[in-house]
């Protein structure tokens, strides 16, 4: 997967896409149908950017991690982590054809 930071400027959309899309994966691969809580995605979040700006405090995981959160959709009620999964990735796509 390309570095987002490898850039002098990070595109935030695309930047939000790509830590939308991991954090997608791992909702799908850990604990699918376990709940899902803003807490959880926030951290998911964070954490993805951090990866993907190569775990450095001198990348744009800040800037990434808000841009994520920003394209976020809201989590439905109830809503198990593999559902939400499918919900990022549909939304991802929807975007990926507006654009």
């Amino acid at each position: 997967m390309p570095n987002c930071t490898d850039q002098t400027t990070v595109d935030t959309g695309k930047a939000a896409e790509l830590v939308l899309a991991a954090v997608a994966d791992h909702f799908q691969t850990h604990n699918p149908t376990g709940a899902l809580e803003t807490h959880i995605l926030l951290a998911c979040i964070g954490a993805k950017a951090y990866d993907l700006a190569d775990r450095s405090r001198n990348g744009d995981g800040r800037g990434m991690s808000k841009a994520a959160f920003d394209r976020a959709p809201e989590i439905p009620e109830g809503s198990t982590r593999g559902a939400y999964a499918k919900l990022l990735r549909e939304t991802l796509t929807a975007s990926r054809g507006q654009a």
